[in-house]
């Protein structure tokens, strides 16, 4: 997209993050401790937030959090973050307990080891709708409201994708489950992503990290393929209902085919956004270890995520077989409106122009006590037409080329 629309694109990203800033920074009101001391047991330091509000010390958390910071599966800042959103009723918070228990573990898992992942969760919701949304529009034009409900199919598909895509490529440290087989074991053990850091329990190897990133092909090539389906087949079904009350009924953007879409959006999944989103995550890695402020590293993860989403559009569109530029007759219509514009302006000025001459026509002319007044006077009325001939000149030229 070009013009106009990639402006309205970066307004959209930013009443996005305005309107959303509220909520993150209620969500993650208390993780402003950020600290880098060992944990250790046998001192037991008092937290000054569960001293104040629980009476609690270090000693009341549950065994599993001090087993696991003394054998050094997590630091003492991912530890106090976790313990700061759970002891407060937290959005975080609500949404764990709400969650069943397997969701509710991997969940917190993924909080363990970022922080901010649901922000980031939250902010690649906004991102992926407003770039469908503003997408739709350049698309679709003046028909974007009446075509409503397939702006809705494409935009909830792709949110979900999307969303899918940030779980499943999020570092995870949920610990080991109980699994039937030993290929379900190695599985769960590969890394969320290629730079996933290593834990004293847990290393990971170039051959683990590999696997990672074939797994999530696979995984990411199996939901790109559900979504594309659901935009071929809700959006086929949608037509058809259309045609039952108007059988010349036609959309402004065509549906795809199921084997276009279906192929197309996974190979889009699977391959193109698994690449763009490993980069991003090593890019949030270098971003955890360089800055100790989160919602700083939060806002430069943002601005990746982002860019990352408004590269990917184009290839995504191609490969589904969706139009990926904006359609040249409504690059016509524009510029036809444009011109429209300008002829509307120029010809307002030259009816200024028609006014100013007439009412300096009809002002009375002042005698002066002597002679010469009469060749001054005359002389000044020359003056005057020959400056207002250029403007009108120039007002004539622009409506003939218009």
């Amino acid at each position: 997209m070009h013009g106009g629309s990639a402006i309205k694109e970066m307004l959209c990203y930013a009443v996005s993050f305005v309107v959303l800033a509220p909520a993150w920074l209620s969500l993650e009101r208390s993780h402003h401790l950020e600290t880098t001391t060992s944990v250790r047991t046998s001192v037991c330091p008092q937290l000054p937030w569960q001293n104040e509000e629980w009476g609690r010390t270090f000693t009341d958390i549950p065994i599993f959090f001090r087993q696991s910071a003394e054998l050094g599966l997590f630091s003492s800042a991912q530890i106090a973050r976790f313990v700061s959103t759970d002891v407060r009723p937290t959005m975080t918070r609500t949404v764990t307990r709400a969650l069943p228990h397997t969701g509710a573990r991997a969940f917190v898992g993924r909080l363990m080891a970022d922080p901010a992942f649901a922000q980031k969760l939250v902010l690649e919701g906004c991102f992926s709708v407003s770039l469908s949304l503003a997408w739709e529009y350049a698309q679709r034009g003046d028909r974007f409201f009446q075509e409503l409900d397939f702006v809705a199919i494409n935009t909830l598909c792709l949110a979900a994708s999307t969303g899918a895509l940030v779980w499943l490529m999020a570092p995870n440290r949920s610990g080991g489950a109980a699994y039937q087989s030993s290929w379900q074991s190695k599985l769960h053990s590969l890394p969320g992503n290629i730079f996933d850091r290593s834990t004293p329990v847990h290393q990971l190897s170039v051959g683990s990290r590999t696997g990672s990133f074939f797994w999530k092909s696979a995984q990411l090539a199996a939901v790109g393929a559900l979504s594309g389906a659901g935009m071929s087949v809700l959006g086929n079904a949608e037509t058809s209902l259309r045609r039952i009350r108007d059988p010349n009924f036609s959309p402004a953007v065509e549906v795809p085919s199921l084997p276009r879409s279906t192929l197309g959006m996974a190979a889009s999944m699977g391959l193109a956004s698994n690449l763009r989103y490993q980069a991003v995550a090593g890019l949030d890695r270098a971003i955890a270890d360089r800055i100790n402020f989160m919602w700083v590293g939060l806002l430069l993860s943002a601005s990746a995520r982002a860019a990352n989403q408004w590269i990917g559009q184009p290839t995504r569109c191609w490969l589904q077989g969706l139009p990926h530029k904006v359609p040249q007759h409504k690059v016509l219509q524009r510029q036809q409106a444009a011109r429209t514009a300008q002829f509307a302006a120029a010809q307002a000025q030259l009816e200024q122009m028609r006014r100013q001459q007439a009412v300096q026509a009809a002002k009375p002319k002042r005698r002066a006590p002597q002679a010469g007044s009469a060749g001054f006077e005359m002389s000044t009325q020359r003056q005057q037409a020959r400056q207002q001939q250029p403007s009108m000149a120039l007002a004539s030229a622009l409506l003939g080329g218009l």
